[in-house]
This record gives C-alpha cells, structure tokens and sequence, in this order.
C-alpha cells in the first residue's frame, strides 16, 4: 500500500472511530422529565380557579351566597343548608355541577372555560364582619369534585381555607390535599397570600390578582418537592380563559435528586392566555405545554 493509500486508511479508522464514541455518548444521555412541573402547576390551577368561583360565588356579593353568578351556568344547583346567623356558624351551602359523564368532554362547561363535576361545600364564618372572616372550601373525597378542561380532569380532595386579611388582601391555605389525574396521586400543600390588584365590576370576571407564598408536596412519581414564588404569580380572570397563570416566575426543589428548577409562565413574554412554560433547568431552557 503506498504512503496515500496508508493516510486514507488512517483517516478514515479515525472517523469511524469518532463516529462509534459520538454514538455511544447519545447512548447515556437521560431524558428529563417534568412530573413535579405539571404536577404543581395542575395542582396551583385547580386550586385557585375553585377560589375564583368561590370569590365570585360569595365574596363579591358580600358574604352571602346569591342566586346568580357569572361564574356558574344556570342550570347548576345551589343549595344553602344553613343561613341561622345567631348559631355562631356561620353560613353553610353546597354547589353541585352534576356528574362527570363517560365520554369527552367530562362534567360541566362553566363560564370560565374549565369543566366541573360533583359537589364543593363552603361554610363562611361570620357574613356580618368581612375583615377576619374565614371561608372554609370542603373538597370532600365523596362529593366527587372533579375541575379540568374536560379531557384531563383532576379530582380534588382537601380543604381551602381563605381569610380575608384586608379590603383586597386574602391568606389561603391549602393542607394536604391529594389531586388525581389519570389514576395518578399527588400531595400538595400551600400557603399563599393573594391580592387583588384591579377588579371590573362586581364580580370577579374581570378581576386581576397576584399570588405569592410557598407550597410543597409529593408528585405522581413519589418525589418529595419543595416550591417558591419568586415573581408574584399574576391571572385576570376572563370568561373562556382563566385556568393558567399568565405572568410570575417560582421555583421547584426536588429532594430525590436535589434538581432545581426554576419556571416562567410567561415563555413568550406577552402574557397570554396559553398553557406554556418556560423551564430552566440544568443551564438548559425547555418550552413545556402544560397538562
């Protein structure tokens, strides 16, 4: 073989070499996943689209449950089941959406834009005395309270506990509740202090409010995750779109693999009504569709 021969041959040893290592390092590359994203961020929209309908059911009409909303379709049923003041209870009612149904789209289609089934429970503690006044939101595992976009339905299971703290000014808290989809389980807990920043109108349709605090739970892979709002979470509540946050940034820490995430809702920077987010995560950016 001659001295050209030879080089070529070394040459082409040498990229076929190159070749086989690059092929085994795509080997070894781990997909990342993002349960605790979606499982955080379903759990946070299901939660706090349940306080809008609340907050338009009562809070806007001045503690006490009215015969209309624009929250709810007219066919949805009303039921209060303790309206004595003198009792020290406060006043109780029940909200039923009917059945979530067999085939797609599950439950009821509310003003909102979301898909309801079952029945939510809320007891307001004192009607006479907004500021301190306590609402308690009952999820109960039997009522079957199921929110969702009608294909990907979550149940809800746990208590909402809102305190109104000023004019504008609210705490919720959210303890150990378990939200299920598709046969998946999740934990979830929460502190938030929310703010109404503008309002059109009575109700809240129209209304616009941010969202900070911290929660924490366990995702539908066992995961235990640790979660903070670092720029408020903002929402305006508009008929046919209210399910996502539209601007605000937190962050998820996950104990398992101590992976730190940090999300935007806001990907495109033009606070649409959408179900993106932006991901940052190992000093690479991900654009991740919602469930």
């Amino acid at each position: 073989m001659n001295r050209g021969g030879i080089l070529l041959f070394c040459s082409n040893l040498l990229f076929i070499s190159l070749l086989l290592g690059g092929c085994k390092e795509e080997v070894v590359v781990v997909q990342e996943h993002f349960d605790t994203a979606h499982d955080q961020t379903f759990a946070e929209a299901s939660y706090f689209s349940t306080f809008d309908l609340v907050g338009d059911l009562i809070i806007s009409q001045g503690y006490i449950p009215g015969n209309t909303s624009a929250m709810l379709p007219s066919d949805v049923k009303l039921t209060v089941t303790d309206s004595i003041l003198t009792d020290g209870n406060g006043w109780e009612f029940s909200v039923k959406f009917g059945s979530l149904g067999k085939d797609i789209p599950h439950g009821k289609l509310c003003p909102d834009g979301l898909y309801r089934s079952g029945r939510l429970k809320i007891r307001v503690q004192d009607p006479t005395n907004p500021i301190g006044n306590v609402i308690n939101v009952h999820c109960n595992p039997q009522d079957s309270f199921f929110t969702g976009n009608g294909t990907v339905m979550g149940h809800l299971a746990g208590n909402i506990a809102i305190t109104r703290l000023d004019t504008n000014l609210y705490e919720v808290v959210v303890h150990d509740a378990i939200v299920t989809t598709k046969g998946k389980e999740m934990l979830w807990s929460c502190e938030r202090t929310l703010e109404i920043v503008e309002q059109n109108g009575n109700g809240m349709i129209g209304a616009t409010y941010s969202v900070t605090g911290s929660s924490h739970g366990m995702n539908r892979s066992n995961e235990h995750f640790i979660s903070n709002i670092e720029e408020p979470l903002v929402k305006t509540l508009q008929l046919g779109c209210s399910q996502y946050f539209r601007s605000g940034v937190f962050t998820i820490e996950e104990s398992s693999n101590e992976r730190f995430l940090r999300i935007d809702y806001d990907p495109f920077e033009n606070a649409a009504c959408d179900d993106y987010v932006l991901i940052h995560s190992n000093g690479k950016r991900n654009i991740l569709r919602l469930r």
